[in-house]
């Protein structure tokens, strides 16, 4: 701040523009479409801002910027820095964060943002089950993504000697969240929360992350397969936490117990559509009974709808709108549970009752699946359409 302070006090138009483009000097390297044309007008805008002072002054504001803004230490003959030194910037409430500088030129907080004191109180209350709760639910939905996305760099500060606790309480908010990013560009909240959990349990010996994972009190399902796979060998999702036999027997003892689970209880699961292709792959005769017994209550078959449902964000080039894409995934549910359950069951549920009831996703999934409880063909010439023609993904 006091550095600031001197450039807006003895040269004003370098400060200026510094206010007047804070991108130009808070972008790290590599952001996004159009990043090699941008970085080249940050540099024009650095060089620019460097060329206002007087030219006694130049070398003391060349400085100044590098050592406020280390993401222009690249055009100033220094290093580069990555997407990976954000959090560091924003833990350590420098500048060189574009959200710290704006709090700064704005001299206050943006509306909804979280402040530096209530990140470092959540810190500290990681593995105390009844003050992280607290403090939790006293931050609405957005402020709680907020706070997952900040926490990743506080990662050197957290204790580690009881991280069931932390990732309880987590998957216990988890549910806040939605799944899906709101961009094209951006990580959905419940990866964001994925991340988090991995970085509480990666430094920890195997065992350790064994006797975790067992303590831990799940909010779901959907919370303890997301950390089951996380810790285990399956290509493409295991980090390799825990030996082969551990990882095994951790997902037959979450299969067993999803067995035994209640349809109204499943219905609520976030991520119904990963729990009933986890069963299709590691219990494939049991599957079928077990699904169609869960769907003869209809809160389980409405939600067994809409876990089936594709969503896709796309933009058309030049345009910030972001569209929305959902296609029903109606051969997998056909393989599953056969065409003529499914029509028989989708004339069963009361239409007043799930427009009533759900929300605008589940809706189309709805009227997807009574369209196509008359057309099957149609089914398979819209996911022809589809990207990779609506192959399943774990």
């Amino acid at each position: 701040m006091m550095a600031l302070e001197a450039l807006r006090i003895f040269v004003a138009d370098t400060f200026r523009l510094i206010a007047s483009r804070p991108d130009a000097f808070t972008t790290v390297s590599g952001r996004g479409l159009g990043s090699d044309r941008a970085d080249r007008e940050h540099e024009a805008t650095v060089k620019q801002a460097i060329d206002l002072a007087s030219p006694g002054n130049a070398s003391t504001v060349s400085s100044l910027i590098r050592r406020l803004f280390p993401a222009r230490e690249r055009h100033l003959g220094g290093s580069h820095y990555g997407a990976d030194w954000l959090e560091t910037w924003r833990r350590q409430r420098r500048v060189a964060h574009p959200e710290v500088l704006g709090t700064y030129l704005r001299r206050r907080l943006p509306p909804g943002a979280i402040a530096a004191a209530r990140m470092d109180a959540i810190v500290q209350a990681l593995e105390d089950d009844e003050r992280l709760d607290r403090i939790l639910r006293d931050l609405d939905d957005d402020q709680l993504e907020q706070a997952l996305s900040r926490l990743e760099g506080y990662e050197e500060d957290f204790p580690g000697t009881r991280p069931e606790v932390t990732i309880g309480v987590l998957s216990r908010h988890g549910r806040r969240l939605t799944r899906h990013p709101r961009s094209m560009f951006e990580l959905g909240p419940r990866v964001q929360l994925s991340r988090i959990v991995y970085r509480l349990l990666r430094n920890l010996e195997p065992g350790i992350v064994a006797r975790t994972v067992e303590a831990t009190d799940f909010q779901d399902f959907s919370s303890r397969y997301d950390v089951v796979r996380m810790v285990g060998h399956r290509e493409g999702a295991g980090h390799k936490l825990v030996d082969e036999a551990t990882a095994e027997r951790l997902e037959g003892q979450l299969i067993d117990d999803l067995l035994r689970a209640a349809a109204e209880e499943l219905s609520r699961e976030p991520d119904l559509g990963a729990l009933i292709w986890l069963l299709r792959r590691e219990r494939p005769t049991d599957a079928p009974a077990a699904v169609q017994d869960w769907a003869a209550t209809d809160a389980f078959f409405v939600a067994l709808l809409r876990a089936h449902l594709l969503i896709s964000l796309g933009a058309t080039v030049g345009s910030v709108a972001v569209r929305r894409t959902l296609q029903l995934k109606w051969p997998d549910l056909a393989s599953l549970l056969g065409q003529h359950y499914l029509a028989t069951r989708l004339s069963q549920v009361n239409p007043g009752w799930v427009a009533e009831t759900y929300d605008d996703d589940t809706l189309e999934a709805w009227r997807q699946a009574r369209r196509y409880a008359q057309d099957p063909d149609a089914a398979e010439r819209d996911l022809r359409h589809w990207p990779d023609g609506g192959a399943d993904e774990d």
